[in-house]
Parts: C-alpha cells; structure tokens; sequence
C-alpha cells in the first residue's frame, strides 16, 4: 500500500492530446476556427490545395463572432488559431471564470509572430523605445510582468490543475514532492507518538512493581534511599 501510493504521487500524469502541430490537426480533421481577412487567412486561401494551408482549408471555420468562436472553442465543437497572446487571455478568462482548464496551447507555431510599435516617419523615439524595450525583455521584466497578469494562464499550462493539461515531461519542482514529504512527515510522526505510549507504558508497569524507577534522572547511588524492610534479628539475640 504504501509503495502504491508513494508510485503514484511521483508519476507525471501524461493526458494523449488530440494533435500538437498544424500536420496532426490535419490528419485528425477536426474543424479550426481562422479570424477572418488575416495574414493566416489569406495565406491558407491563396495556397497550393497540395501544400500544407491547401490541405488545411477545408477545416477552417471563418465568422466575425469571436464571442461565439470562443464559446465553441470552449465546448469543443472546434479548435482555434489565434496569436499567443489572444489565446492565454482566452485561457485566463476561462479559468476566473470556470475554475477549470479546458484548453491547451499546442508547441507547433503555425506561423512567427511579430508585434510591432507604429511610430510617426523618422521618428527620433524609435531608438529610445528600442533601447528601452531590449533592456526589458533581456532582463526578463515584460513577459514576467505579462504572465503576472495572466496568472491563471500560466498555472493551466504549468499542468498545475486537477486535470493537467501538459503533454510532455519537464524538470521537476519542489511541489512535486509535497506527496512524498507528507508520506515522510506522517510516518515520524506515527513513529514518534509509539516511542512515547511505549516509555509511558514502560512507566507506569514499573511504578506498580516491587520497585520504583526514574526513568531518564541519572542520580549517584550513594543518593537513592533503600527501599525495603530490614532483615529481622536472629533467635536469642537483642
């Protein structure tokens, strides 16, 4: 029993994902939700039907509703691409909202991403804002700073949910141990409370013996008084 439990709590949960890259997502013909009149839109509808956007095109679902894409997406009536960062605001929503953690996030970009800052022609900021913007991000201060905001985000994609929702291994940390040192914890505590009901026990016999014992009071003989009634006289002598 205890080997079971202790087996269990040090296993990684795996859960099989449905596809993890565009390729697999096309193989498993499961229906993906495309924001319509985008970079991605347009190139999956001006591919080659043999490529790889050819072949994707006929999965995709294209509406203006993305209020009802994302309730879709959510009941699993289809999959959703999207930037990064759209998609861990949609993660952290859900979780405030539902306590769970139904999507997950595949580790195939189906296309880079770029995020870009629009200034006025030969604007002087541009290196300012650039020179501000590689300290940060070389520091680790905005996506510190954007994950603290989409907290919830990270904890459902760190697998730290009921359900865990990663599918690959990763470096253990220090909560994955909490089971074990509990175990630990609860088996010296066990161990602790016998030792003392067995010295109680050990006391309270020899208290209601033919003598008396101090147990862990170390006193010189010479000290202890001598219990007992004395040897009687002999016959004839007084």
């Amino acid at each position: 029993m205890y080997r079971s439990n202790l087996k269990a709590m040090m296993i990684l949960p795996r859960l099989p994902l449905p596809f993890d890259s565009l390729e697999e997502l096309i193989e498993s013909g499961i229906s993906c939700y495309v924001v319509p009149a985008t970079k991605l839109h347009n190139a999956i509808l001006d591919a080659d039907p043999d490529s790889q956007f050819g072949r994707f095109r006929s999965q995709i679902v294209v509406h203006n509703n993305q209020g009802r894409a994302i309730r879709d997406l959510i009941q699993g009536k289809h999959a959703a691409v999207a930037v990064h960062i759209a998609l861990l605001n949609i993660i952290h929503s859900t979780y405030r909202n539902t306590a769970t953690c139904p999507i997950y996030i595949a580790s195939e970009a189906v296309q880079p991403e770029w995020n870009f800052f629009v200034y006025e022609k030969n604007s002087s900021l541009r290196v300012k804002v650039d020179m501000i913007i590689r300290r940060l991000r070389e520091a680790g201060i905005l996506e510190r700073l954007f994950m603290e905001e989409q907290r919830d985000a990270r904890y459902c994609l760190q697998g730290g949910a009921s359900d865990p929702l990663v599918n690959k291994l990763r470096a253990l940390e220090f909560k994955d141990y909490y089971g074990v040192l509990m175990v630990y914890c609860g088996g010296m505590m066990l161990a602790a409370m016998t030792l003392l009901m067995e010295v109680v026990r050990g006391v309270v016999n020899t208290t209601h013996g033919s003598s008396i014992i101090y147990p862990f009071v170390s006193v010189p003989p010479a000290r202890v008084p001598w219990i007992g009634a004395l040897p009687a006289a002999p016959a004839g002598l007084k």
